[in-house]
């Protein structure tokens, strides 16, 4: 299992499947992170596991973020995900941008830290000419942050 790289407070490594398919599966399909107009959703269906799963594969980038020791915190828990997904024709070098954290993980400027180092990321080594990413409305934190990593600010979506 390949790290990836390492912020200040902040581990980005590579997914493995048998560590990472339950946290991976459940930030993916938590309600915070979900943007559906209902609280009853049905549980995850083996093929749409399976498939997200897979999805893995067909990202630009994708890492596990998990937590380094620090301030009171123990090494290896599970924030998230981060993803890059290619987005239209190769020739045109753009990805989409993908972040959930757990709830208990959210508000902590950890956001701020993995972005920082995937736009470097993505503009110096993959070479990518554009990063695209979208919002739920609503979603103060995410946007104050977006809006102040980013150049250029689209405005948020209702639902997708």
């Amino acid at each position: 299992m390949a790290d990836f790289t390492t912020t200040s407070r902040l581990k980005l490594r590579s997914y493995d499947p048998v560590r990472d398919e339950k946290n991976f599966v459940e930030v993916v399909y938590c309600y915070e992170n979900l943007h559906v107009g209902s609280r009853d959703l049905a549980p995850v269906r083996p093929k749409d596991r399976a498939g997200l799963i897979e999805s893995v594969d067909s990202c630009v980038f994708f890492a596990i973020v998990e937590t380094l020791a620090h301030s009171g915190t123990d090494a290896g828990q599970f924030v998230g995900i981060l993803a890059l997904k290619g987005v239209g024709a190769a020739r045109n070098r753009t990805a989409s941008l993908a972040i959930a954290f757990v709830k208990e993980h959210q508000g902590k400027g950890f956001g701020r830290e993995v972005m920082q180092f995937l736009l470097q990321h993505s503009f110096d080594h993959l070479g990518l000419h554009r990063v695209q990413l979208e919002v739920k409305a609503g979603n103060e934190g995410a946007i104050a942050l977006y809006k102040k990593m980013c150049a250029v600010t689209v405005p948020a979506q209702r639902q997708y």
